[in-house]
């Protein structure tokens, strides 16, 4: 406050405090303009509702929240591109459902149609006081930040009821000032309030002083409806006699501007808080974003690499099926036992890196929790974990490559083996008798009767003996 004492003997300083009273005096002025209109338009839209849906006159609601009015995703009102932290379905009072007197979602349509860009600040709003209470549906009107907490006209300041007859459709009809148009009486008072109220040093000059007077005067003499109120001539006589520095100014006055001030201060603090807290959330929510996109590649990645390895395992299977299929010294049952066994030792392979999958999984999560709690100092630390589990899954699969080739080579001598042995049995022949039915029935059982009979092949035709056959001979 040392440098505000300094200043208050200064021209500029008291040029401040009457620009201050001059945007005070012309919120006066406006209010009860303003709060009259929405009054009848709240009036307007019900009794149209009551006549479309032919309900009692008077039917109100209190009941809905302004969650159970708006759907998800709602503009101006949910959170985008993440989950919504406006509705949730475990609390029926964050959960969109239909109006109980079902009126609430025709008034939600129509405060939507009367806004000129068809945005509502729905956070500033309750539904429940649509029907009772013309602030809620005044603060649909205002500016996104800092009106949830009004709940008189004369808690807002006169940025929020300039705000209010921008945006609300049917002060088009109350004014003469284009209120369409980009540049306007409306928006130039808009510009005054906030120059006054932003000034760092609590200062203005003598000719910005005339001049946002002149806009303030000229914005409560509007020919169509403010000229004739009485509120607003009242302002513009106190704005005149500031201009002409002939005005008493009250010591309540005074106090109204300097803690209007004060709570600008505060607001701008709390601003600024807010706007710090949420700019962490959106970066630790990036980075949970990056850590399970990093992890979904990972499996993906493994996943791939297991498919790969399974598929390996059944063309090498089916490999050897097809080049012992013809071998006259195994019989066809007698090779899918062998398989069967060979696929069981590679099944235990697979079970053994599904093992070391789960490791890296628990692993995984116990590198998230850490990297949560470190997200504010160390956003760097993520990349490089990414980076450590993509080696470890190399690693993985390059172990899982070996076992794999360890067991192709323990198969291939295998079956040379079992090729040896039974080539060099006597007469290289089978154990069992008349194995082929080249001796027709002889010492085979008949279990049934039937069909077209049978032929025995005496080479194999179409393929390469087995006798040939360089995986077998190795």
């Amino acid at each position: 406050m040392a440098a505000l004492v300094q200043t208050t003997d200064t021209e500029s300083f008291q040029n401040w405090l009457r620009g201050a009273l001059a945007v005070f005096f012309a919120k006066q002025g406006l209010q009860s303009f303003v709060v009259d209109e929405l009054t009848q338009f709240q009036r307007d839209l019900l009794t149209s509702i009551f006549k479309n849906k032919n309900l009692p006159i008077g039917t109100t609601c209190t009941n809905c929240t302004t969650e159970n009015v708006l759907y998800c995703p709602t503009q101006n009102f949910c959170t985008k591109g993440q989950k919504c932290n406006m509705h949730d379905p475990s609390i029926p009072d964050k959960t969109p459902k239909p109006c109980p007197n079902n009126i609430c979602h025709d008034v939600k349509d129509a405060i939507r149609r009367e806004h000129r860009y068809n945005g509502p600040s729905w956070k500033n709003t309750n539904a429940k006081g649509w029907c009772t209470n013309v602030i809620e549906i005044a603060k649909c009107y205002m500016p996104p930040d800092g009106y949830t907490n009004v709940t008189t006209i004369t808690d807002t300041d006169f940025n929020g009821i300039l705000t209010v007859i921008l945006n609300n459709k049917r002060f088009e009809s109350k004014m003469t000032a284009p209120l369409n148009s980009r540049v306007n009486v409306c928006t130039e008072a808009r510009e005054v309030s906030r120059d006054t109220r932003h000034s760092a040093n609590l200062t203005i000059s003598d000719t910005n002083l005339a001049r946002y007077i002149d806009i303030l005067i000229r914005l409560l003499s509007d020919p169509t409806c403010l000229a004739a109120d009485q509120n607003a001539k009242t302002a513009v006589d106190k704005l005149n006699q500031l201009k002409s520095n002939t005005l008493t100014i009250t010591t309540a006055d005074i106090i109204t501007v300097l803690d209007s001030k004060l709570k600008d201060i505060i607001q701008e603090q709390r601003d600024s808080v807010r706007d710090i807290s949420e700019e962490k959330r959106k970066a630790k929510e990036d980075i949970e974003d990056k850590k399970t996109k990093a992890k979904e590649d990972i499996e993906d990645k493994r996943t791939q690499a297991n498919e790969g390895i399974e598929d390996k395992k059944k063309q090498f299977l089916g490999d050897v099926k097809a080049s012992l299929s013809h071998m006259r010294t195994v019989t066809t049952s007698s090779l899918d036992k062998i398989i069967e066994s060979k696929q069981s030792a590679l099944t235990e392979i697979q079970a053994k890196a599904e093992n070391e999958r789960i490791v890296l999984t628990a692993l995984s999560r116990t590198e998230k929790q850490q990297i949560k709690d470190a997200a504010e100092k160390e956003k760097d630390e993520f990349n490089r974990v990414v980076h450590n589990a993509k080696q470890e899954l190399t690693a993985i699969s390059s172990q899982e490559e070996k076992h794999l080739k360890e067991e192709i080579r323990k198969e291939t001598e295998f079956f040379q083996t079992l090729y040896y042995y039974n080539a060099n049995m006597p007469k290289s022949k089978n154990l069992l008798r008349n194995p082929c039915a080249k001796e027709g029935l002889d010492h085979w059982t008949v279990v049934h009767n039937g069909g077209d009979g049978f032929d025995c092949e005496e080479e194999p035709i179409g393929c390469v003996k087995i006798y040939d056959c360089p995986r077998v001979k190795g």
